[in-house]
Protein backbone atom coordinates (compact mmCIF):
# COMPACT_ATOMS: atom_id res chain seq x y z
CA UNK A 1 0.00 0.00 0.00
CA UNK A 2 1.41 3.38 -1.11
CA UNK A 3 1.68 6.09 1.88
CA UNK A 4 -0.67 9.14 1.72
CA UNK A 5 2.12 11.86 0.91
CA UNK A 6 1.88 15.42 -0.94
CA UNK A 7 5.51 15.22 -2.03
CA UNK A 8 4.36 15.73 -5.75
CA UNK A 9 3.55 19.69 -3.87
CA UNK A 10 6.70 19.95 -2.71
CA UNK A 11 9.78 21.84 -3.81
CA UNK A 12 12.96 22.88 -2.38
CA UNK A 13 16.37 23.67 -3.38
CA UNK A 14 19.94 24.91 -1.98
CA UNK A 15 22.51 26.75 -3.70
CA UNK A 16 25.71 28.50 -1.85
CA UNK A 17 28.30 30.18 -3.11
CA UNK A 18 31.30 31.98 -0.77
CA UNK A 19 29.02 34.66 1.62
CA UNK A 20 25.58 33.91 0.84
CA UNK A 21 23.15 31.06 1.27
CA UNK A 22 20.21 30.35 -0.60
CA UNK A 23 17.29 27.91 0.59
CA UNK A 24 14.16 27.27 -1.40
CA UNK A 25 11.29 25.28 0.40
CA UNK A 26 7.64 25.39 -0.79
CA UNK A 27 7.52 29.11 -2.09
CA UNK A 28 9.72 30.65 1.22
CA UNK A 29 13.26 31.78 0.25
CA UNK A 30 15.39 31.89 2.93
CA UNK A 31 18.39 34.03 2.41
CA UNK A 32 21.92 33.49 5.14
CA UNK A 33 24.67 36.14 4.51
CA UNK A 34 27.35 35.94 6.90
CA UNK A 35 27.24 38.58 10.22
CA UNK A 36 23.77 39.08 9.44
CA UNK A 37 20.13 37.70 10.55
CA UNK A 38 18.63 35.92 7.52
CA UNK A 39 16.06 36.97 5.22
CA UNK A 40 13.17 34.98 4.26
CA UNK A 41 10.91 35.84 1.44
CA UNK A 42 7.33 34.56 0.59
CA UNK A 43 6.90 34.09 -3.17
CA UNK A 44 3.21 34.39 -3.37
CA UNK A 45 3.00 33.30 -7.19
CA UNK A 46 4.22 31.57 -10.18
CA UNK A 47 6.20 33.89 -11.63
CA UNK A 48 8.28 34.50 -8.50
CA UNK A 49 9.24 31.14 -8.07
CA UNK A 50 10.53 31.14 -11.64
CA UNK A 51 11.96 34.15 -11.37
CA UNK A 52 13.89 32.85 -8.13
CA UNK A 53 14.63 29.26 -9.55
CA UNK A 54 16.21 30.62 -12.84
CA UNK A 55 18.22 33.75 -11.34
CA UNK A 56 18.94 32.38 -7.92
CA UNK A 57 19.55 29.00 -8.35
CA UNK A 58 20.60 29.09 -11.96
CA UNK A 59 18.14 26.30 -13.38
CA UNK A 60 16.91 26.14 -16.70
CA UNK A 61 13.50 25.90 -16.18
CA UNK A 62 10.98 23.29 -18.57
CA UNK A 63 8.43 24.95 -20.47
CA UNK A 64 5.52 27.03 -18.20
CA UNK A 65 2.96 24.79 -19.73
CA UNK A 66 4.35 22.19 -17.93
CA UNK A 67 6.07 23.97 -14.80
CA UNK A 68 3.68 26.61 -13.97
CA UNK A 69 0.42 24.49 -13.23
CA UNK A 70 2.95 22.21 -10.82
CA UNK A 71 4.05 25.41 -9.09
CA UNK A 72 0.60 26.77 -8.63
CA UNK A 73 0.08 23.18 -6.71
CA UNK A 74 2.90 23.92 -4.58
CA UNK A 75 1.29 27.77 -3.56
CA UNK A 76 -1.82 25.87 -2.92
CA UNK A 77 -0.29 23.27 -0.56
CA UNK A 78 2.20 25.83 1.70
CA UNK A 79 1.60 26.38 5.01
CA UNK A 80 -0.28 29.91 5.44
CA UNK A 81 1.83 32.67 7.19
CA UNK A 82 2.18 33.08 10.60
CA UNK A 83 1.45 36.55 11.93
Amino acid sequence: MAADHHDHQLLGASRAEKSVRYNLLRNRLTIHRADEDRERVVLEDVEGIKQVLATTFEINLPPSDVLNPALARVIEAAPAEAD
